[in-house]
């Protein structure tokens, strides 16, 4: 009767596979309760324990996490590269062979860490120490190339009047 309401166009070879899988809800129905109450769980849709599936231990992940305090601390900004770098040499160390550090890996290291990974930034440039004086002497230039060829009139390049 469920099979038949929740999936209407199910093939009749496929009724069988349905019908076990959702036997196998109903067994365990406990745990997929319990990995729904757990932080985040009710998005999940694998019940992987933590630490699991990842290729360092968690001594070495510990060390990595350390490793980025540090540097913290020293006001080094800890960029992918160097968290990749690093992670390649605590693998080294530990004897993990076939360890890639990749983009994913990092993502979800940093997420079971609490980590994000800020740089710095800078924007806009040093003015130089003759900036008023250049100023000037370009202003006087496009006064003198205006008087040249008779402008009355000087736009800017978003073609608003400046005089």
């Amino acid at each position: 009767m469920t099979i038949n309401h929740f999936y209407p166009e199910l093939p009749v070879a496929k009724f069988n596979s349905r019908r076990t899988l959702i036997y196998t809800w109903k067994s365990s129905r406990r745990s997929i309760e319990a990995l729904r109450d757990e932080v985040g769980g009710a998005d999940k849709k694998k019940a992987r324990k933590k630490g699991e599936a990842t290729i360092l231990s968690k001594e070495d992940e510990a060390d990595l996490v350390r490793w980025i305090c540090e540097l913290r601390d020293e006001g080094v900004p800890v960029t992918a590269t160097m968290l990749r770098l690093q992670a390649h040499e605590v693998a080294k160390a530990a004897g993990v062979a076939p360890f890639k550090a990749s983009w994913c890996w990092q993502h979800h290291f940093k997420a079971r860490h609490r980590l994000s990974l800020r740089c710095k930034t800078r924007q806009g440039q040093i003015r130089p120490p003759d900036l008023l004086e250049t100023a000037q002497k370009f202003a006087e230039e496009v006064k003198q190339k205006a008087a040249e060829i008779g402008a009355t009139r000087i736009y800017n390049a978003d073609q608003t009047d400046t005089s």
